[in-house]
């Protein structure tokens, strides 16, 4: 029954947390009484973009794709979508950084790879 929906929930989830990396990156920038830790930015960037390339690996691999065309495109889906997201966060008061994009990318395959892994332990 779960590995019959998994595709469904799959094909929401990976569009939604796309949508929610967009908004969140593109809010202008609050000041918050949070303690100052170094990178945690960083730290965050990578934590989305995991989770968005591990959705993103089931997205395309539930599409029929291979395994390794389904890491592929999903790296490179992901990594555009922090690119567009760092050009665009020029138009809302905040700084594009390079930085952010090189970490989005790993990110991204960090998730990817994770959930090939996941994939072939749980034969799904």
């Amino acid at each position: 029954m779960i590995k019959k929906s998994l595709p469904l929930v799959i094909n929401i989830l990976f569009p939604l947390a796309a949508i929610i990396i967009l908004l969140l990156s593109l809010l202008p920038k609050i000041s918050l009484t949070v303690p100052d830790v170094p990178s945690l930015d960083k730290f965050i960037h990578i934590i989305a973009y995991l989770v968005l390339g591990t959705l993103g690996f089931f997205f395309f691999y539930f599409k029929k794709l291979s395994k390794i065309r389904a890491v592929a495109l999903t790296v490179l889906v992901c990594t555009v979508w922090g690119i567009v997201i760092e050009l665009l966060q020029s138009f809302t008061g905040r700084t594009p950084e390079l930085l952010d994009g090189v970490v989005n990318f790993i990110g991204c395959q960090i998730g990817a790879f994770c959930a090939l892994l996941i994939q072939k332990k749980g034969k799904l």
